[in-house]
This record gives structure tokens, C-alpha cells and sequence, in this order.
């Protein structure tokens, strides 16, 4: 009928605007050493939103943006990359947010949150009228492994597992992405940080 050939989406067709955000995703082979944390907290307490994600560290929180100024973003991306340095990320157990969230816990290092800091700035000037869905003035970095899809119940029985569980890792960021959501969030570009100092 021709009713349902209107609500059925053309091939290819996707709306005109999206959700998106820059981030850190993590190298190997410490991204699949959180993925398979992500998977075990998903087989054990039914939380499993984390697993939609890529394993990332959230700089900017998701933002809705044209996809005709998809470019523009890609240009930003690549040219705040150029001005920063390689740096070091040290992990050091994990954390938690009210009482939902379970995540593993970056150190907040002076690269990290300069970088970030500097970002931020970048990403008001070039882009006043696009805003996060959340307020982006604090950043608490942290790489979820327990998505807010986890119980009450769920975290009280997790949490003090990985309160107590040792996990010390480190890995070097060389890169920062942009990332879109279609349903699931895709690597739009990601740009190399400038050569170490």
C-alpha cells in the first residue's frame, strides 16, 4: 500500500541530522582486555549498554549536528590533532558513579586534562551553536564497563568485587576520533596527535 511505502525509509536514506562526539578510543590490546571486562560484567549482572559502545573516553559528550557540516567537524578534528602531543594514560582500578555506573578509572594527568581543557575551548569557538546533551565544564574521565542499564541490586553485588580488584595498565594516546551515531556509534575520522616533545 502506499501508506506503508511512506514509512518505509529508502535505501540508504538516513535523517539529516546526528548525534555526535570525540573521544579517545583506546590501542590495542588493551581495548580488548576492557571489551572482555564489558563482557563479563554483561554475562554476570545483565548490563549490557557498555557493549554498544566503542571502548572510548569521552571528550566532548554526545552533540546533534547537520550531516552537511560533517566536514567542518572533520576539519576541527584534524587540526586541533596537529597541536597536540603524544601522551601517556595510567589506569588504576576502577569507579563508579551513583551507584550505576561502573567504569575503569584513568588517572587524571595533566596531559589528559590540558588536552581536554584545550578541546573544549577549540570545539565553543569553531561550533557556538552546538551544544552536548550534558554539560561538558567537568570532566571526570573513565571508560564504562557497567552501563547505567545495571540494576540497583546488580551494583551492590558488583561494585565491591571491583572496588577491591586490581587493574593497573597504561597505553598511549595517538589519536583522537570523532564519532557518529546510526544506530550505533561509527568512527568518523580519527586524527593523529602531533610526535611526542
Amino acid at each position: 500500500m502506499v501508506e506503508d511505502r511512506l514509512r518505509t525509509p529508502l535505501a540508504g536514506w538516513r535523517p539529516s541530522r546526528s548525534l555526535y562526539m570525540f573521544a579517545i578510543v583506546p590501542p590495542q590490546p588493551f581495548y580488548d582486555e576492557v571489551r572482555a571486562l564489558q563482557k563479563e560484567i554483561a554475562e554476570r549482572y545483565d548490563t549490557h549498554e557498555a557493549l554498544r559502545r566503542p571502548v572510548h573516553i569521552t571528550l566532548i559528550p554526545p552533540f546533534e549536528s547537520e550531516h552537511e557540516e560533517e566536514h567542518q567537524l572533520i576539519k576541527f578534528t584534524t587540526e586541533f590533532a596537529a597541536t597536540r602531543s603524544h601522551f601517556t594514560i595510567d589506569i588504576h582500578g576502577f569507579g563508579q558513579f551513583r551507584e550505576r555506573v561502573i567504569y575503569v578509572r584513568p588517572i587524571e594527568s595533566e596531559p589528559l586534562m590540558h588536552m581536554r581543557d584545550a578541546l573544549k575551548d577549540a570545539f565553543r569557538l569553531h561550533f557556538p551553536l552546538l551544544t552536548p546533551r550534558q554539560s561538558h565544564d567537568e570532566f571526570h574521565p573513565h571508560i564504562t564497563i557497567g552501563y547505567r542499564d545495571l540494576t540497583h541490586a546488580g551494583f551492590q553485588h558488583a561494585w565491591p568485587e571491583y572496588e577491591k580488584r586490581p587493574f593497573e595498565r597504561q597505553f598511549s594516546v595517538e589519536s583522537i576520533v570523532l564519532l557518529r551515531h546510526d544506530g550505533r556509534w561509527v568512527e568518523v575520522t580519527s586524527a593523529r596527535l602531533a610526535s611526542s616533545e
